[in-house]
């Protein structure tokens, strides 16, 4: 009688939240993917029981059944359990739940622990715990350009982790291609991103950055903002402009002043490019071109010729000359009019044209 005493003491109060609809004992608030504990502070404590049947089932707020929950933790463990209570004694038992919830939103994890005392009875005790689910919020504001553009040889690097997620192991990301190609994949949350914009193969695409959590991607909140974002981003890499230096001018800039050379100029004779842009940032990209395919055409035909290219730094210098032939049938302190300058040549980036504005050539 004294252990039928105990028994009924303890579950008395479950017995009474049964009565009163199976009130809420407890409110958990949590994040999406974040693994919990239910109860959070203790275990559910059962004593001299001889037998024990738990069914546990996540619910939306409406009380819909969303899935079976996750785990259930008990001590001692259920083939222990079963040894220690052939003698008809009964012992006491440990349980608790534990699992993870993808989608934000107000959950039930609706528990009904059907329990066996020493005599023989069988008692059936709800447990309902209600679990706020919100989505994390990230620890530092993500540090891409709002558009998303950046330029080749750029370095850039962010970090996507949560307050709320607390493994720095669990994080990893991935890099893809348009075409869905892992092009980077790495573990942490920070993702360093000079690699892929150094690939000539990812210059004019689009590319797509997944963060993960435990292999799983989230949504999140930024901090004092309620918007949920994806923890997917999308960088576009640019090749930089082509910026031509030389005193040719080139056809299309607009100016009405007469362009006059003199054949004795040797920096007539060198026409200097490079690839180079301002980001937003402030800052600016150079990048030397790889020449190829040179060439070189001008009016009269025949009077400018490629001589050779040189890189040096992040320019690269086109050298040309004139034919002597052509030049002797210039009279001394003579001039040659509407001399035009043509020249096309291919780089890591593409072709590249260039014409420039008619020019007076002076001897």
């Amino acid at each position: 009688m004294r252990k039928l005493i105990l028994i009924l003491s303890f579950l008395t109060p479950f017995v009474l939240f049964a009565q009163k609809g199976s009130k809420i004992i407890d409110t958990l608030r949590v994040v999406t993917l974040q693994k919990f504990k239910i109860p959070s502070d203790r275990n559910i404590v059962l004593q001299n029981i001889l037998g024990i049947a738990v069914d546990a089932n996540i619910l939306d707020e409406n009380g819909t059944f969303v899935r079976k929950a996750a785990k259930m933790w008990q001590s001692p463990k259920m083939s222990e359990f079963k040894k220690e209570v052939r003698g008809g004694r009964g012992v006491t038992v440990q349980i608790s739940f534990r699992d993870a919830i993808e989608k934000p939103g107000r959950y039930l994890l609706d528990a009904k622990i059907k329990i066996k005392d020493e005599n023989r009875r069988i008692h059936v005790i709800p447990a309902k715990y209600l679990v706020i689910v919100d989505y994390p919020t990230m620890a530092a504001k993500i540090k891409l350009r709002k558009k998303g553009v950046y330029y080749f040889s750029e370095k850039e690097t962010f970090s996507f982790a949560t307050i709320e997620f607390p493994d720095p192991n669990k994080y990893s990301y991935q890099i893809f291609s348009p075409a869905g190609k892992v092009l980077q994949k790495g573990r942490g949350s920070i993702v360093v991103l000079d690699t892929v914009f150094k690939d000539l193969g990812n210059v004019g695409k689009k590319l797509t950055i997944k963060g993960y959590y435990n292999g799983k991607q989230f949504s999140y909140h930024e901090n004092g903002n309620n918007q949920p974002h994806k923890s997917e981003w999308v960088v576009e890499l640019k090749a930089p402009s082509i910026n031509y230096f030389g005193d040719w001018v080139e056809s299309d800039v607009k100016t009405n002043t007469p362009v006059v050379l003199s054949v004795y100029n040797e920096s007539v004779k060198k026409l200097l490019f490079t690839y180079g842009t301002s980001t937003p940032d402030g800052n600016y990209v150079f990048v030397a071109p790889r020449i190829r395919n040179l060439i070189i055409r001008s009016d009269p035909d025949g009077l400018i010729v490629a001589k050779t290219f040189m890189p040096a730094g992040v320019f690269t210098y086109v050298y040309i000359d004139f034919n002597q032939d052509q030049l002797n049938l210039i009279e001394d302190c003579g001039q040659l009019d509407n001399v035009k300058l043509h020249v096309e040549f291919n780089t890591q980036f593409g072709r590249v044209v260039k014409d420039f504005k008619p020019t007076t050539i002076i001897k």
